[in-house]
């Protein structure tokens, strides 16, 4: 998991605050929420959905259809004492693609290095996806076709 930023509180309070804040505005779940879909088009009071596991609380933003290609952002919030602080992490829905675009990014950078001609980053691995698809769909066609000729 990708944490984004780690805000610590002043004292206790602060954080019994945030917590009591973010507990009446959320809509509370029995699953973690990463990959749960958060996304509702109907105005309603609760601005959050909630997940209360061992150690810590969880909550998202709800959001609307226009936003459902924006990375999910998790608000974690420990229940410990000790830990004054709560962190602001990419759900694991939202790490996957950020790590298949760095990947993407490595590879393109690895094939400036080497001096490859013709190296292309455009979706390679969208690419392969859709050729076979394509490749598939032609090996359809073909015997279509040739159990029609035999046919005839």
């Amino acid at each position: 998991m990708l944490n984004i930023r780690t805000i610590h509180f002043a004292d206790e309070a602060e954080k019994l605050h945030l917590e009591k804040a973010m507990r009446k505005y959320a809509s509370k779940r029995s699953s973690p929420l990463d990959f749960l879909s958060a996304q509702t088009d109907f105005k309603t009071e609760k601005k959050f959905l909630g997940y209360e596991g061992k150690g810590t609380l969880q909550f998202t933003r709800l959001r609307s259809s226009f936003e459902k290609f924006l990375p999910k952002l998790i608000v974690q919030i420990p229940k410990t004492n000790e830990k004054n602080y709560y962190q602001i992490r990419l759900s694991w829905s939202s790490t996957i693609p950020i790590g298949f675009m760095v990947f993407l990014f490595v590879i393109l950078v690895w094939g400036m290095v080497i001096g490859a001609k013709d190296f292309r980053i455009g979706y390679p691995l969208w690419t392969f996806a859709e050729l076979h698809f394509t490749e598939s769909k032609i090996e359809e066609a073909l015997k279509a076709t040739i159990d029609v000729t035999v046919a005839v």
